[in-house]
């Protein structure tokens, strides 16, 4: 495969990179909101609105990923 340097050199690599901190702060929210409702509190509108934001936005990434090219090896 291309070497780890293309991640932050090339479009598609970036876009990757973006994509998968995304990923893991719905991950972190999600996680945060299961414990939150584990102790019978619900999550404020705000973080639920939040997390929701942060999912579409990982789904806009993915689709701007898909119409880029990966960097040639």
């Amino acid at each position: 495969g291309a070497p780890t340097s293309v991640l932050l050199t090339s479009d598609y690599g970036r876009l990757l990179v973006l994509k998968g901190l995304v990923v893991g702060v719905v991950l972190a929210c999600g996680a945060w909101h299961r414990r939150t409702l584990r102790t019978r509190e619900a999550p404020g509108i705000w973080s639920v609105r939040g997390e929701l934001l942060l999912a579409l936005a990982v789904l806009a990434v993915t689709s701007v990923l898909t119409g880029t090219a990966p960097p040639a090896e």
